[in-house]
């Protein structure tokens, strides 16, 4: 009754539907999705909510008819979310006057990172088998130039990777009831034309992340991301899909959208031993190593660092960093003069998109959440990483 190709091809017919409430202004990077600090009286707070309110029976447009949020619903936490929010679809899931859609999304208008990449992390995971036997959308941007979803039709189901606004299979594995299926797909400019270069990482439970697949794609290097995450399938004949009495229920965890590697913080010679801020063109600085190292684990994104430049200095500034990140693991590479630490997902994207060409000379890339690489610059000072992509 749901098709892939109908899925693919009546996008443009839902993104009619959706132009007015998109008009919210993009969030920037790093934005943070994550429901352990969310409540379903504060979701707007992070989320765009116009699928679960406009419905077309407006008996049904409350946003707990559809959302509940624990708090603490995933032990140990994942990437620093222990937040679980659940979304459910019902025969009364319209959304307006798409009646052979069934549909509960929440939405976020997201800047993209449009000279380098920008890395898109989720989580999903359901307790029980479908209900309703369909093709589900799980995770897209609108324009589809990546999709995770279920095809509960199969037998047994099916978890899939999507791209470049197709419907064949670019990665796929069976879907088990009660395992969280871990995601981290970075967007990249291709190295020619104008389209994109993408990267999917996965993993199930509590396991880290890890490169499955790279493809390089026709679709437009997108400049901003309408990112949904919930329920979404729809019929091919335009009638109304037969829905279970019961609602079928999935649950995310982790949604993150970060920059690779734009931030730049640190302290100088002069005022690490005080503690002091420093230069503030376009960058984040803080008063300590600790609070630094928060901020670079909260994003879970790579920053340039600019440290002390004498070596007496770098090497107290490294002992502080190792002190307050106990759970990263930090290397130092004497040849690089670089520090690397915490978890490899981002690192390893960025080392693969250079290696195809990704970066020039300038560039660097680092490989996890915290990275430090000494260069010299016309003013003599030494920093970490001009640019990346």
């Amino acid at each position: 009754m749901v098709s892939s190709s109908t899925i693919f091809g009546m996008a443009a017919l839902a993104l009619a539907y959706l132009v007015a409430p998109s008009a919210a202004a993009d969030q920037p990077l790093p934005w943070d999705g994550r429901g352990f600090d969310l409540t379903v009286d504060t979701l707007t707070n992070k989320y765009l909510t116009h699928i679960l309110t406009m419905r077309n029976d407006t008996t049904y447009g409350k946003v707990s008819d559809y959302v509940t949020i624990t708090k603490d619903g995933r032990s140990p936490n994942f990437n620093g979310d222990t937040g679980v929010i659940d979304i459910a679809v019902d025969s009364k899931a319209i959304f307006k006057t798409q009646n052979n859609f069934r549909r509960s999304e929440l939405v976020q208008n997201i800047a993209g990172y449009e000279k380098g990449a920008t890395f898109f992390r989720a989580s999903v995971m359901k307790k029980e088998a479908f209900l309703n036997p369909y093709v589900w959308q799980m995770i897209f941007p609108e324009s589809h130039i990546f999709e995770i979803r279920v095809d509960a039709a199969a037998s047994p189901a099916k978890i899939i990777y999507l791209n470049n606004g197709t419907y064949d299979a670019k990665w796929q594995t069976e879907f088990v009831p009660g395992t969280w299926y871990n995601f981290g797909i970075g967007v990249w400019p291709a190295t020619m034309g104008n389209g994109s270069m993408l990267q999917l990482y996965t993993s199930e439970g509590d396991k880290d992340l890890a490169l499955v697949a790279t493809h390089t794609t026709v679709t437009t290097f997108p400049s901003t991301y309408e990112f949904h995450m919930g329920l979404l399938t729809l019929s091919d004949d335009g009638s109304d899909p037969k829905m279970n009495a019961k609602p079928d229920i999935v649950s995310y965890c982790n949604r993150w959208a970060v920059p690779t590697g734009i931030r730049r913080v640190g302290v100088s010679d002069e005022r690490h031993e005080a503690g002091g801020r420093v230069r503030n063109e376009g960058w984040a600085t803080f008063q300590t190593t600790h609070e630094l190292l928060e901020h670079a684990r909260g994003v879970d994104s790579t920053a340039r660092l600019e440290v002390p430049r004498r070596d007496s200095l770098r090497k107290q500034f490294v002992g502080e960093l190792r002190a307050a990140g106990t759970e990263l693991t930090l290397e130092f590479d004497e040849q690089r003069a670089e520090l690397q630490s915490g978890r490899g997902d981002v690192r390893r994207a960025a080392r693969s998109a250079s290696e195809s060409g990704q970066r020039d000379e300038n560039e660097w890339s680092d490989e996890s959440v915290t990275g430090l690489r000494r260069q010299r610059r016309s003013s003599r000072r030494v920093g970490f990483g001009r640019r990346r992509a």
